[in-house]
């Protein structure tokens, strides 16, 4: 059980390391960064589950990963989206720093289509990624990714900052609760 400012008791409001606005921090910030993280090794291997690498066609796996780093890409843009709201105002950089990384995200994407070479041999069409430009784009992309969660920290909205828990005023609010009612 929690006890909060006006007095309730409720486990909804704060029980674990999340933010206290933790039914959006769960259900919307946790599902973009878990899906970062299927997108992004999607984009590497063309598969989510290691084992799925070994019984899947080359055609599709190159599909797979074109689609996975334009998902990773559409998600990144829209944890910011998603957040960029709550950045504290003390952060004011940061919220600079996230409304540019939009327009970079833009950018990376628009650059996905030159990291895809289709070739045309004997009536066949061949699709391959040019590893180089496909790996400079996922890069940036996971940087910026790296950087915009480390934004979100920085304003509470992932994990809950270390001044939230201070035992010291606890015990100092508990032992005036107990002489004011005793």
């Amino acid at each position: 059980m929690t006890f909060n400012k006006r007095g309730y008791t409720d486990d909804s409001y704060e029980n674990d390391n999340w933010n206290v606005a933790k039914g959006y921090t769960k259900d919307i910030t946790l599902e973009h960064i878990l899906d970062l993280r299927k997108f992004e090794r999607i984009a590497r291997y063309g598969v989510f589950e290691f084992e799925s690498q070994y019984s899947i066609q080359l055609e599709i796996k190159i599909d797979a990963r074109l689609k996975g780093i334009n998902w990773y890409a559409d998600e990144l843009d829209s944890l910011i989206a998603d957040n960029i709201f709550a950045i504290k105002p003390a952060r004011k950089d940061d919220k600079e720093l996230l409304e540019n990384f939009r327009d970079d995200i833009t950018i990376l994407k628009n650059a996905i289509p030159f990291s895809k070479r289709e070739t045309v041999q004997r009536d066949k069409k061949n699709v391959e990624i040019d590893e180089l430009v496909f790996g400079k784009v996922l890069d940036f992309l996971i940087k910026i990714k790296i950087k915009t969660l480390e934004a979100l920290n920085r304003s509470d909205l992932i994990f809950k900052g270390i001044d939230e828990f201070d035992p010291e005023k606890i015990k100092d609010e508990l032992l005036q609760e107990l002489i004011n009612t005793g």
